[in-house]
């Protein structure tokens, strides 16, 4: 699998261990690092080693291999999404219109929904949907769980504080019934934020 992902990427990074670097990465947790990502997948990979306090990358190579706490770290840097509340609006109008009269039309409303929102990184998406199934009455009988790689996003989710950028999106009566200013933030109503449970989790394991 490693050679597969190296294949075109060792002469785009500026070191060669980097490439390996970014191969183990991937292979790690499933996040591809394309060509066009090559600049900024080398500086947070070099971001990540400074951090390690590991001058030689080939030494960084190899202890990243044997260490979670440094695989870690390197995912701080590299898994990062760019996100917003109500991001792919086709999705979530599809999900309102088809998926969840299908699913109450056949289990019924009173039916304990389970909800998985996997990759959610800061959380708007998670929270967009809580949003969207409180609309329809059924965020009560709902169990959402949101899931990441990134424990620093992770953090970031679960305190339910955004930025105004992340709300380009909310239009002013969604702002009203489910957020509320906090001097330059913003942030969920409570019971959003208390309905959704975030864990960490790698797509790519077993469990």
């Amino acid at each position: 699998m490693t050679r597969d992902i190296l294949t075109g990427m060792g002469a785009a990074f500026s070191h060669a261990a980097y490439a390996r670097i970014a191969a183990l990465f991937t292979a790690r947790t499933g996040i591809l690092c394309p060509l066009s990502r090559i600049d900024g997948v080398e500086s947070g990979i070099k971001r990540a080693q400074h951090a390690a306090q590991i001058p030689d990358a080939w030494d960084y190579l190899d202890r990243l291999a044997r260490s979670t706490e440094l695989l870690d770290g390197l995912i701080r840097e590299l898994a990062t999404g760019e996100t917003y509340f109500f991001r792919d609006s086709d999705q979530l109008q599809s999900l309102r219109t088809a998926v969840l009269p299908e699913l109450v039309g056949r289990l019924g409303r009173a039916h304990r929904l389970r909800i998985w929102s996997a990759g959610c990184s800061t959380g708007e998406e998670a929270y967009s949907l809580a949003m969207l199934l409180d609309q329809e009455g059924l965020l009560a009988h709902c169990d959402m769980l949101a899931t990441d790689i990134n424990p620093v996003a992770l953090a970031q989710a679960r305190t339910g504080s955004y930025r105004e950028w992340s709300m380009r999106e909310v239009d002013e009566s969604m702002r009203a019934r489910y957020f509320q200013q906090a001097g330059d933030r913003v942030c969920i109503a409570d019971r959003i934020r208390a309905a959704v449970r975030f864990e960490l989790h790698n797509l790519l394991s077993a469990s």
